[in-house]
């Protein structure tokens, strides 16, 4: 039995761990086993592009075509050694963040010429091509100033790619991918609200599918 594959996408601050913790506690109420997973993966490439995105590398910082070059090869060791023999083994999987992350976020990196940024996008969509459809991709959707202040109050230092004028046209991006991946499945919600609120349309989300 071939199980499912759910992903939480968005701007950063947009809730995705908190929707995420939810939800898998509703599936495994019913029955699920479940297996939560993010990218960057914990696999060796993955490991290497949360480095560069705490400052903790800084010589040769890739840029963007060379960041959507390691994501997408992330991708694919993390579909092969643990994303794809879960669902064989009919667990669901859910994922913080997917392709669509690189989709918005390196485009987003291209600077902001409009035009450049969806050449960008169009070819991030080519080299992520092989990359397995999610069963349902959920975007948390939220101003990037709301993010910001959310993210501000949880701590940390600030990372790589959260810098408010960049989380600005991420946002921006994201509105386009539909249009440019037509087959996936996804709905988009409305992340301004409270947890509560959030989660009872990830459930209706879910059950409408």
């Amino acid at each position: 039995m071939s199980g499912r594959f759910l992903v939480f996408d968005g701007v950063d601050g947009a809730g995705k761990g908190t929707q995420i913790a939810l939800l898998r506690a509703v599936l495994e109420g019913r029955g699920h086993v479940v297996h939560v997973t993010c990218e960057p993966s914990d696999w060796p490439i993955g490991a290497m592009i949360r480095r560069y995105l705490r400052h903790e590398l800084t010589e040769g910082v890739p840029g963007w075509q060379a960041m959507a070059l390691l994501f997408a090869a992330d991708r694919m060791q993390h579909n092969e050694h643990e994303i794809v023999p879960r669902l064989s083994r009919g667990e669901i999987v859910i994922c913080d963040r997917y392709d669509w992350s690189s989709l918005a976020y390196q485009s987003a990196m291209r600077g902001e010429d409009v035009a450049e940024m969806d050449r960008a996008l169009e070819w991030i969509a080519v080299i992520n091509g092989q990359a397995r459809r999610p069963d349902l991709t959920l975007v948390l959707d939220l101003d990037p100033e709301l993010a910001a202040a959310r993210r501000a109050a949880r701590g940390g230092e600030e990372e790589l790619l959260e810098r408010l004028d960049l989380q600005r046209r991420v946002r921006a991006q994201y509105a386009k991918i539909p249009g440019l991946r037509p087959h996936d499945r996804h709905v988009t919600i409305d992340a301004s609200r409270s947890p509560e609120e959030v989660h009872a349309d990830v459930l209706a989300a879910l059950d409408a599918r």
